[in-house]
């Protein structure tokens, strides 16, 4: 969450400086400086197991077929029988993992296809507003955007599964250092897609201070004196500091989606649901 500055509240009109920065921005660059300290970098590795799995290839086209053409009816046939919908903390740190017995106790009773709707829909809504439309939009949602992942690997916590999207594998211990060095919250990790420039100021032009490569734990810096420009992010550097990037390619280090596991047949299913939950 950014904080505004309260004196930013004044009735100062900021000057620029010749690369276009309020100057009111300049002087609060400093102490969000010394909140990061510096912290050993920590890489992300990817386990993709099953990239030439025919089977489980043919389970997952047939998935894209069933969101476009808004088919519940392929999607609850490859539903194992033991689907779990998992909750996970967001805090990547943790595992993410329970045992069947354990997450399975609430909705055992159900088919695989309730079960399945009623864990991704509808927890904001009263119970008597929640329409069957309404679960099966929240289905194909949530499905259809872990499948545009298009990435399957395994997963830290769940041995056996091919997860979709796949599953960063990363030391948990050295990410916690990170967050607690960066001041940030573990939420805050994210893992670098490919080469990321990190500049002295959130400004076009401005000097770089960093380069964290690919596969590198980044933790976000929300926290500031003052809000940034729309499409800057503050990153946490590993010497301490604060840099700054408008680059894409920062992505989520303990996602959501769907791990698919075989059934007593040797055939792919459905096996879990994964959602992240504060």
């Amino acid at each position: 969450m950014r904080f505004l500055s309260i004196f930013c509240r004044c009735a100062l009109i900021p000057f620029l400086n010749p690369l276009g920065v309020p100057a009111l921005l300049l002087a609060a660059a400093g102490p969000a400086h010394a909140q990061a300290k510096p912290y050993e970098p920590a890489t992300v590795t990817y386990e993709r197991p099953f990239d030439t799995d025919t089977a489980l290839k043919n389970l997952i086209d047939s998935l894209h077929r069933a969101i476009a053409e808004k088919d519940l009816k392929i999607l609850d046939a490859a539903l194992s029988p033991g689907f779990i919908a998992l909750d996970c903390s967001p805090d990547p740190t943790k595992p993410c993992g329970l045992p069947v017995k354990t997450a399975a106790k609430a909705t055992a009773k159900l088919p695989a296809p309730a079960r399945l709707r009623a864990a991704l829909c509808c927890r904001d809504i009263a119970p008597n507003h929640i329409t069957k439309a309404m679960r099966e939009e929240a289905v194909l949602g949530f499905v259809g955007a872990a499948l545009e992942e298009d990435s399957i690997g395994t997963h830290p916590d769940l041995p056996g599964l091919a997860c979709l999207p796949a599953w960063p594998l990363f030391d948990r211990a050295k990410a916690s250092a990170i967050a607690t060095a960066a001041d940030v919250e573990p939420g805050n990790l994210r893992v670098t897609g490919h080469d990321i420039a990190l500049l002295l100021l959130p400004a076009a032009g401005a000097a770089e201070s960093a380069r964290l490569p690919p596969g590198q734990l980044a933790p976000l810096v929300s926290d500031l004196p003052d809000s940034l420009p729309d499409g800057w992010t503050a990153i946490a550097l590993p010497q301490g500091g604060i840099g700054y990037t408008n680059q894409l390619g920062l992505n989520e280090i303990a996602p959501g989606g769907l791990c698919f596991g075989k059934n007593a047949k040797g055939d792919w299913d459905i096996a879990l649901t994964i959602q992240r939950r504060s």
